[in-house]
């Protein structure tokens, strides 16, 4: 079984291009509601665990073959990013979690796409809507990782949103000829 999974900072229509698509079914982690209702610290540790001890969670039962095909809306990439852009862990913490993952085959049957593009309009999301303002360290943040994870073989797709019926169809073309 596969295990897609659509990364990207905020603004560049992650959301838009999964929901567009029904060739597989979609699973988007509850974490605005756990973060909330939890009362998590912005910058802790403990908020960054969460994320990736649902990250490992998932990438090892897609390896062991228990996840039907499955898209997932942001994943570890996202949790990566959001923990150096946060200051929850450092940048040696998120590269030793990467490379866990790389050595023990979690992105077996894994394909990433980076979606890249920003919405210019206005809107209101969720709790992190103060964080627009820091989308484009968080780009930077979201290449960084991407080329080490390249480098190391892992499969990311870059897709271009130009928040166009073309971006769209383009991502479920990709998304067809995979499986």
């Amino acid at each position: 079984m596969s295990l897609f999974v659509v990364e990207g900072a905020r603004k560049s229509g992650k959301t838009f291009f999964v929901s567009s698509q029904n060739t597989f079914p979609v699973f988007k982690f509850d974490f605005n509601g756990a973060y909330t209702n939890l009362e998590l610290p912005e910058s802790g540790e403990i908020t960054h665990g969460i994320g990736l001890g649902k990250e490992l969670m998932v990438h090892q039962l897609n390896r062991d073959s228990f996840l039907p095909d499955l898209i997932m809306d942001r994943g570890v990439i996202t949790n990566s990013v959001w923990g150096i852009l946060n200051n929850r862990v450092s940048r040696d913490t998120v590269y030793q979690e990467l490379s866990y993952m790389i050595k023990n085959n979690l992105f077996k049957d894994v394909f990433f796409f980076y979606v890249y593009g920003t919405y210019q309009g206005e809107r209101k999301k969720d709790v992190w809507d103060h964080m627009d303002k820091m989308i484009p360290k968080e780009i930077e943040i979201f290449d960084e990782i991407i080329a080490y994870l390249s480098l190391a073989g892992v499969k990311i797709h870059k897709i271009e949103n130009k928040f166009d019926l073309e971006s769209l169809s383009g991502f479920q073309t990709i998304i067809k000829n995979l499986k």
